[in-house]
């Protein structure tokens, strides 16, 4: 845009500056698209191919799998089902976050090499372990969180945290920035901190098990 006003010898601000701007990079101004108000404002553009990267199967897998968890800690509060019930209930979502049609699973969690007469040996993770690790993680997080709900503003305070770490993380990953689970994550953040308003001691309202389960299983997913 610079290079363009002085091209022109015009002023940053000037109309015929944003015209020409237009004009010289096209792909700016989408369907002929024109801004005559930019004036130095940030402006925010998203390519066609990067929303459905926001929008990839990962992001879809979390909203499905953490509507079922939610929907198991209501009925958790509602009607206190027993807890190798619950636990089943948590195995068998981590596992349907695990399968292929959302492939949000541990895949090779390490690589240890061992060295034997100058050959390099790698213990590897196979497929079987990938799963049992996905799923022991997911479980423990989200019953982790669940656990420490029992102080005001705790669960709610160190999501929220958690959070804005996996945003400022997705967000680094180059050369292509998870822009979906970043936006995750923001709004989990978002929606802990207006949370936190009425969690803090005394606490107004509290999340129960509904709550807890959401946050420890989107916590424990995006980590993944």
């Amino acid at each position: 845009f610079r290079h363009v006003c002085l091209l022109h010898d015009l002023p940053g601000d000037h109309p015929a500056a944003v015209e020409a701007e237009a004009k010289a990079f096209p792909d700016a101004f989408p369907l002929g698209e024109q801004r005559e108000d930019i004036r130095g404002d940030l402006v925010f553009t998203i390519d066609p191919a990067t929303s459905a990267v926001i929008l990839n199967r990962r992001v879809i897998g979390i909203l499905v799998c953490s509507l079922l968890i939610t929907a198991l800690g209501a009925i958790d509060d509602k009607y206190s089902i027993p807890a190798k019930w619950k636990l089943l209930g948590q195995i068998g979502i981590a596992l349907l976050l695990a399968q292929p049609l959302f492939g949000l699973r541990m895949g090779t969690l390490f690589d240890i090499p061992l060295i034997s007469n100058d050959t390099a040996y790698y213990i590897t993770v196979r497929e079987a372990f990938s799963y049992l690790f996905t799923v022991i993680w997911v479980v423990a997080i989200t019953n982790t969180i669940n656990l420490i709900d029992g102080l005001d503003g705790l669960a709610a305070g160190i999501s929220g945290l958690a959070a804005l770490t996996f945003v400022t993380i997705a967000l680094a990953i180059n050369p292509h920035p998870a822009y979906g689970e970043a936006i995750l994550a923001a709004a989990l953040a978002a929606a802990c901190l207006g949370f936190l308003r009425y969690n803090f001691n005394p606490a107004k309202v509290c999340m129960g098990d509904a709550g807890s389960h959401f946050l420890g299983f989107t916590i424990a997913a995006l980590s993944i």
